[in-house]
């Protein structure tokens, strides 16, 4: 173990351990609805806001050889909601990284903030006369305020709907739920555009002469890189890497969830993103080939929550963000941990806090 890893490994563990903070799942609409009764103070109608502070620790971080590549990072979330009633509400989402390790991509940022969402959301559609399930749904613009979507995929804006079904059993003690949601890219260029100054050539290169990209498309590629960063790919603004711009997303989220007692709770999420990129006419193509490019990822998710106070939420967990299948196409990864590449720290280790209006 070379000096430099064992120091961010000790250290980052040492700082988890105290700080016992909670990161990537959502809290659940239920516990938020719950919040959204007002009684007539304007304030009131933002109960169920909330802020998170998250810490995420890579698996490359505790690699021993030279492919060690150490992953540390922390989340900042920023949800306000305002109350419309009757089940329903207007919220924003915003999120800034930070790495604390070195950045491994093409632009060095320490920081990357995420794309601003607004969206309408209403948590009990139809609620269903047998299983006393909830219909829910929501639509929503991502507007471009991410670096990505400023300077490499030149986005307009990005809007979004989705609908979910949610049920409980066993005296609420159980909880299933899905939800489908689609997401339409509308951006100034059907490619990706290379952030960086170009030369005479439309190349452009580091300091060192390597070949950064050129003028007119950004290859990229998507998590499987080694990237710290997985939030272009779960939050759908950064893309799934490639030359083209993406058209269309859809994504499909299973979620299980246990409340062991009023304050435990442990909950497994699995989703699956379909991109589909812009098509190129076939002149350019291998007449073999499909003329839309396609990109499939999943997320899955397993954490422990404990519930604090009544404001105060904390919770540890795993995630794990990487391509669906195999670099061949013939395997299914698994999705809750990247044993293929632990280096690309696209498994996360993660602890946050949340405090909740």
């Amino acid at each position: 173990m070379n000096s430099r890893r064992f120091f961010w490994v000790t250290t980052i563990v040492g700082a988890l351990t105290l700080l016992s903070a909670t990161g990537w799942a959502q809290l659940d609409e239920v516990t938020l609805a719950k919040r959204q009764k007002t009684d007539g103070n304007i304030w009131s109608k933002f109960k169920g806001s909330y802020t998170s502070l998250a810490f995420n620790l890579g698996t490359g971080s505790f690699i021993t050889n030279k492919s060690d590549n150490p992953l540390f990072n922390a989340e900042l979330t920023l949800y306000p909601r305002f109350s419309l009633g009757d089940y329903q509400s207007v919220r924003a989402y915003w999120v800034l990284e930070c790495e604390f390790t070195e950045p491994e991509g093409r632009e060095g940022r320490k920081c990357d903030p995420s794309d601003i969402r607004l969206s309408y959301h209403h948590t009990n559609i139809w609620q269903d006369p047998w299983l006393k399930g909830r219909v829910m749904g929501y639509a929503g613009i991502w507007l471009p305020t991410s670096y990505a979507s400023i300077n490499i995929n030149k986005v307009i804006l990005n809007p979004r709907a989705s609908i979910g079904y949610l049920v409980r059993f066993f005296n609420n003690k159980f909880e299933l739920a899905y939800n489908f949601t689609v997401q339409k890219y509308f951006q100034q260029s059907k490619s990706r555009q290379c952030p960086f100054e170009t030369d005479a050539n439309g190349v452009a290169r580091d300091g060192a002469g390597n070949i950064l990209c050129a003028a007119g498309g950004y290859d990229a590629p998507g998590q499987d890189s080694g990237s710290g960063s997985s939030r272009g790919i779960s939050d759908g603004h950064a893309g799934s890497g490639g030359t083209l711009n993406d058209n269309w997303l859809l994504i499909n989220n299973l979620h299980v969830g246990y409340y062991l007692s009023k304050k435990w709770s442990f909950s497994a999420d699995i989703l699956i993103y379909n991109y589909f990129r812009y098509s190129v006419g076939s002149a350019f193509n291998d007449p073999n080939l499909p003329d839309t490019g396609r990109a499939d990822y999943t997320w899955g998710i397993i954490e422990a929550a404990y519930q604090a106070t009544g404001n105060l939420s904390l919770a540890m967990g795993i995630s794990s963000l990487q391509s669906a299948l195999t670099a061949d196409n013939k395997s299914v990864r698994f999705p809750f941990y990247d044993f293929i590449s632990p280096a690309n720290n696209l498994t996360k280790w993660y602890l946050s806090a949340t405090y909740i209006y």
